[in-house]
């Protein structure tokens, strides 16, 4: 609620009215505010206010007249009325990912809420499906709230405009997992030229019969991760047999990827996590030839199944808490320099893998 401002000479004893009083038997529906506090007491809104706050620069008696009327009024501070006054936004955290039933990005979510709900803050989600409308829409929507920051996965298609009229907002953003080039802002992204050769090296043959599976390629991190691929395959004299691609909307479930099956491959190198398990979804219902899949990211079921899987994979974790540091620097210090973080990959396999290296050890 809007206040003037109290007249600089008014004292903190000073009667605001005497003739108003506050009708303590009123409906509970009826939301109670500082100002009925201060009319029972006696003292001006912003005497009530810096008691209420804890302020050590009021006399014992006012004191007491403002929390006993606290008490008799049912009064409760907003705290987040409080904060957006103080510095023109919530104590909030928005993040907007791509799909939040990936597994991924729902794993990095859980973590960032951990870590805003341990400062105090709150924390919304939102989804664009890799859409770029769909993202405009959320953002617009989100901010609404006032966050303090947003962490962003851009969809594809995002501007440096986009970001920067979050920024005039005095909105902190951080950039997750793909850049959005033309504007200074915070980022944290993956090593995917690394991973992409770190998979096929520890999974392809000289003999094997390579298949691709992934999200469309106007996704940054589909695009960056193909090509790499596709140059570590050049070097050993291989190209893929099939490249089939599918929205992040229906890669888990999609039959697109029945496709690659039809080419018999022996191994499948799969872009994104949903796509990979799109591709063990068709396995599992077509049959078809014996493979392996060589994929980005993890899942917990990965070792109930036998398909070997190896993965290159982030802590989501680690990620988390590499974009809360960065949130909260933005916050402490809002013309420090942009800073970029590129984080590792670690190579990981499944049980039925672990098993197969283990019997080809003792034979």
């Amino acid at each position: 609620m809007a206040t003037l401002p109290e007249p600089r000479n008014q004292s903190e004893d000073t009667v605001v009215s005497t003739a108003e009083s506050v009708d303590a038997s009123r409906s509970p529906r009826t939301k109670v505010t500082i100002s009925d506090v201060a009319r029972m007491a006696g003292v001006s809104m912003s005497t009530a206010s810096r008691v209420i706050r804890g302020a050590s620069s009021v006399s014992p008696r006012t004191r007491e007249r403002v929390m006993n009327a606290v008490e008799v009024t049912g009064y409760t501070a907003d705290p987040f009325a409080r904060t957006l006054r103080s510095s023109g936004n919530l104590g909030v955290v928005a993040v907007v990912v791509p799909d939040i039933g990936d597994p991924y990005f729902a794993q990095l979510y859980s973590h960032l809420q951990e870590f805003a709900l341990a400062r105090g803050e709150g924390i919304l989600l939102g989804s664009h499906l890799e859409d770029y409308a769909a993202q405009t829409d959320v953002l617009a929507q989100l901010a609404v709230y006032r966050p303090a920051a947003v962490v962003l996965v851009p969809a594809p298609g995002t501007t440096p405009r986009d970001v920067e009229q979050l920024q005039a907002q005095g909105i902190g953003v951080v950039v997750v997992d793909r850049p959005v080039g033309g504007v200074v802002v915070d980022c944290v992204l993956a090593e995917n030229e690394v991973g992409a050769e770190a998979l096929v090296t520890s999974t392809v043959g000289p003999e094997d019969r390579v298949a691709v599976a992934m999200l469309p390629r106007q996704i940054w991190t589909q695009e960056r991760r193909l090509d790499a691929v596709t140059t570590a395959l050049g070097r050993r004299g291989l190209q893929p047999v099939a490249v089939v691609e599918e929205t992040a909307a229906l890669a888990q479930t999609s039959g697109k990827f029945s496709r690659i099956l039809e080419q018999e491959p022996t191994v499948v190198i799969s872009l994104s996590l949903t796509s990979a398990m799109g591709v063990l979804r068709q396995q599992s219902e077509l049959g078809g030839p014996s493979m392996r899949i060589a994929a980005f990211d993890t899942h917990p079921w990965f070792d109930l199944i036998t398909t070997e899987v190896t993965t290159a994979s982030q802590n989501p974790r680690q990620v988390a808490s590499t974009i809360d540091g960065l949130v909260v620097r933005r916050r402490a210090e809002a013309a420090a320099p942009a800073q970029t973080s590129v984080l590792p990959f670690a190579l990981g396999v499944n049980r039925a893998a672990q098993l197969r290296g283990a019997e080809g050890g003792a034979g």
